[in-house]
């Protein structure tokens, strides 16, 4: 059920971005892990496996992409959020 909401509510998020997303598409599956893999450790700057709000401005992601890449509203990304915003949100990463 949770895999499901996610995927509709990551559906929303690419018909939402229009044009922006039409003229830049996402990374594919690939490409987002092994972007993954290289960023997310950089933003955690304390390596508790997890991205606050403080370390995701900090790294000069803008404040309010931060609720996006946040599917579940905990306060917290993890490497798993990171990566399905990779891959179907790169806007969010600008």
């Amino acid at each position: 059920m949770k895999r499901i909401l996610v995927s509709a509510a990551l559906a929303a998020l690419a018909l939402s971005a229009g044009v922006a997303q039409a003229a830049d598409p996402p990374v594919s599956g690939a490409k987002a892990h092994a972007r993954t893999q290289k960023i997310f450790p950089k933003v955690d700057r304390n390596a508790d496996g997890f991205v606050t709000i403080e370390e995701w401005v900090a790294h000069g992601y803008k404040f309010e992409k931060f609720a996006i890449v946040d599917t579940d509203r905990n306060g917290r990304v993890t490497i798993k959020e990171f990566l399905v915003a990779q891959a179907f949100c790169d806007h969010c990463f600008r």
